[in-house]
C-alpha cells in the first residue's frame, strides 16, 4: 500500500484540509517569531542582571564586543535568507489558489 493509497482509505482528509492546516502553521510560526520570541529577546536585554552575569565572566578588554552582541537588534528567524520563508509560503498558497479557481471554472 502506498502513502497515496493510504491517504485515499481515509477520506480525502488530507486532500480537503491541507490548507486551513498549512494556514494555521503558517500564523502559528508568524506569532511565535514576531511575538513570542521579540518579547523574550526584548527582557532579556533589559535585564541587568543578565548583562551584568555575562560581563563579570568576560575579560575586561572583550567587554566591548560581547555588549554590541548581547545589545545588537534582534532579527525575526523567517526573514533570513531574504525571506525566503515568505517567498515559499507565499508559492504554496498562490499555488493553491489558482488551482482551486481552475476547479471551480472546470465545473
Amino acid at each position: 500500500m502506498t502513502f497515496i493509497d493510504a491517504m485515499n482509505q481515509l477520506g480525502g482528509w488530507m486532500s480537503d484540509r491541507w490548507k486551513s492546516g498549512l494556514a494555521f502553521i503558517f500564523s502559528l510560526i508568524i506569532i511565535i517569531d514576531f511575538g513570542v520570541l521579540a518579547y523574550q529577546h526584548d527582557a532579556r536585554v533589559n535585564s541587568v542582571e543578565y548583562i551584568e552575569a555575562i560581563l563579570k565572566e568576560v575579560p575586561e578588554d572583550e567587554r566591548g564586543e560581547v555588549l554590541k552582541v548581547i545589545l545588537a537588534p534582534r532579527q525575526p528567524i523567517t526573514t533570513f535568507g531574504g525571506g525566503l520563508f515568505y517567498i515559499g509560503m507565499g508559492a504554496i498558497f498562490t499555488g493553491a489558489a489558482v488551482g482551486l479557481g481552475g476547479n471551480r471554472q472546470k465545473k
